[in-house]
């Protein structure tokens, strides 16, 4: 289940560059590399609050992070919904707390449609295309 943009608070571009700099265990470059994408946000999960996306020049490569609403120690189902272009993408969920991936997926667009699980914290998505139809 996804809720409406609107009822989420959309991080701006230091925002999401200040939560990536947070988070070394990517591995990603924090400047100079993204752009602030958050018309690419269709659907978040109902359990988030904060939700920022962040992709590459050509939108091959997009970062998305999940700030659950406070309180919540697990929320299952999750569905998140970003209009990407066509194609084939993989999606590696990374945990704030733990640093470690918590799932991948491959998933197909337009939209691009997954399940980030919820369990508390903050969540990035690393999402790549793979493939472009």
């Amino acid at each position: 289940m996804e809720s409406d943009p609107s009822s989420v608070h959309m991080l701006d571009e230091p925002q999401m560059l200040a939560a990536l700099k947070g988070a070394p265990w990517l591995k990603l470059p924090v400047v100079g590399s993204w752009l602030l994408a958050n018309d690419l946000l269709v659907g978040p999960p109902a359990w988030a609050e904060k939700v920022g996306v962040l992709s590459s020049q050509d939108r091959r490569d997009i970062l998305t992070y999940l700030m659950p609403r406070a309180g919540l120690g697990s929320f299952f189902p999750s569905t998140l919904l970003l209009a990407l272009e066509p194609g084939r993408y993989s999606i590696a969920t990374w945990d704030s707390k733990t640093r470690q991936a918590v799932g991948i997926e491959i998933a197909t667009a337009s939209p691009l449609v997954c399940g980030p699980p919820c369990n508390g914290f903050p969540l990035f998505l690393v999402i790549r295309c793979v493939h472009e139809d």
